[in-house]
């Protein structure tokens, strides 16, 4: 099996424009950290390996976009493989933290809605 290397390259750009009814203020897409060149150190116990994607299996480090609801009381951090573009979303709020996967009906114009249990 041939498997792309890493960085797979985002080409879905789209993001929930609201959240639970909420618009969201997103700042845009950054680029996937290889999360061993963060630590310099291979006895400190801090070296990992990235985690496969949920979707597609594929050892990604994911492209990332961060949000804040217009009332500012949550925060969604959104994790898109580039390679199949399983989307897990984490939202932080006055409720606690929850994590999603988004599917297609996210990004229409009402946004995300928690409709299912593990997906919005």
């Amino acid at each position: 099996m041939n498997i792309p290397e890493w960085p797979a390259d985002l080409t879905d750009f789209r993001l929930p424009p609201a959240w639970d009814g909420r618009p969201v203020d997103w700042h845009g897409w950054h680029p996937p950290i290889e999360a061993r060149a963060l630590f310099l150190c291979s006895n400190n116990g801090l070296r990992r390996d990235p985690q496969p994607c949920s979707g597609c299996g594929h050892p990604f480090q994911p492209w990332w976009a961060q949000g804040l609801t217009a009332d500012g009381r949550t925060s969604i951090t959104v994790e898109r493989c580039g390679l199949c573009n399983t989307t897990i979303a984490f939202e932080t709020g006055p409720d606690g933290t929850s994590e999603w996967t988004l599917d297609d009906s996210d990004y229409g114009p009402e946004g995300s809605f928690d409709n299912q249990e593990g997906n919005r």
